[in-house]
């Protein structure tokens, strides 16, 4: 079940849209501090629009928790996730520490996210690097 938080940093640092299938159930909703969204296509472009035309990035995850409920589950974990910009943004930075709570749920295809909030303790550097492509 873990996997699947796990695939969420994997996807968006491969800028591996169609993989977010694999993390949020259809009618996923998912809470970024700044955008409260409801379905899947909304997350992933919400996702899309910030690191398309971003840099490199790396979503590092940590201190996992969970808890399984039948076929609902809870999880948490850490993230460090580091942004690079692109082109003349190149030089800047955008450094987020927090941490994501997951709700899922189990499909025929295994885990999917219903509900993902993220909790932002701590941000260094200039959102500007985040970029639609």
């Amino acid at each position: 079940m873990l996997e699947v938080l796990n695939r969420y940093a994997e996807a968006a640092d491969r800028r591996d849209w169609p993989m977010f299938d694999q993390v949020f159930t259809p009618d996923a909703t998912a809470d970024y501090s700044v955008s409260k969204l409801a379905g899947r296509e909304a997350i992933v472009k919400l996702i899309r629009n910030a690191l398309g035309g971003c840099g490199p990035s790396q979503h590092l995850l940590g201190n996992h928790t969970a808890h399984i409920d039948g076929d609902e589950a809870h999880a948490s974990c850490k993230v460090r996730a580091f942004h690079q910009g692109a082109g003349d943004r190149s030089a800047d930075t955008y450094e987020i520490l927090g941490t994501y709570y997951h709700d899922l749920v189990r499909t025929t295809g295994g885990w999917r996210t219903r509900h993902l909030r993220m909790e932002i303790a701590v941000e260094f550097g200039t959102r500007d690097v985040l970029r639609p492509e």
